[in-house]
């Protein structure tokens, strides 16, 4: 009866050895399966970050070139636009009444100053928007139009300005590139303050 106790009790111990060791290895077979899911997600994301880094690092260069050629090529669409800006400036500061010293603070002191072979009238001639080869000559009694400079660039406007007897602006005309032939606008601002516009070629 012992013997059979003994035999059982032993049995016992070793099913309860093996159902344990069992268990073990279960655990540490799921154990290493979650290692190995967790080290493939982990990796997964880190390739995911870099993939974003290179598209970023991508993107920014391309919107680099873009920037460099932008600055680089400038479309005549960019010139005539700000040329345009600029023609429309000046002639928003063509208003009848103003001073000499107004005058000169709109346009500078780099002028030629001539009689009109029409009136006997002052004025003062301008060439504005100039490039950097243009020569001004202030000695000049000249009132015809600069079409030399106008063709080939050093010119973008000129302008006269015809001063009353009292000295204050009585009247302006001025020059300019427009439309696409490169054709030659005038603007004139009359003594009463009407304004009119007309190609002249």
């Amino acid at each position: 009866m012992k013997q059979s106790l003994f035999v059982m009790l032993f049995v016992v111990v070793l099913s309860s050895l093996f159902l344990y060791g069992c268990s073990s290895q279960e655990e540490a077979v799921v154990e290493n399966e979650s290692n190995t899911q967790n080290s493939e997600v982990a990796q997964e994301s880190q390739e995911k970050e870099l993939n974003q880094e290179e598209n970023l690092e991508k993107e920014a260069a391309e919107d680099s070139k873009d920037v460099e050629q932008d600055m680089e090529e400038p479309s005549e669409e960019t010139f005539s636009s700000i040329y345009d800006k600029e023609i429309s400036t000046i002639q928003e500061g063509l208003q009848i009444g103003l001073s000499k010293g107004n005058i000169s603070a709109l346009f500078g002191d780099q002028y030629a100053e001539i009689i009109s072979p029409l009136d006997d009238l002052v004025m003062w001639k301008y060439d504005l928007l100039t490039s950097t080869n243009h020569v001004f000559d202030a000695e000049s009694q000249s009132d015809a139009i600069d079409f030399d400079g106008f063709s080939s660039g050093d010119i973008g406007a000129q302008l006269f300005v015809e001063w009353s007897a009292d000295e204050l602006t009585n009247h302006f005309v001025m020059y300019y590139v427009c439309g696409e032939e490169g054709e030659i606008c005038e603007y004139r601002v009359w003594d009463d303050g009407t304004t009119n516009e007309t190609k002249i070629n």
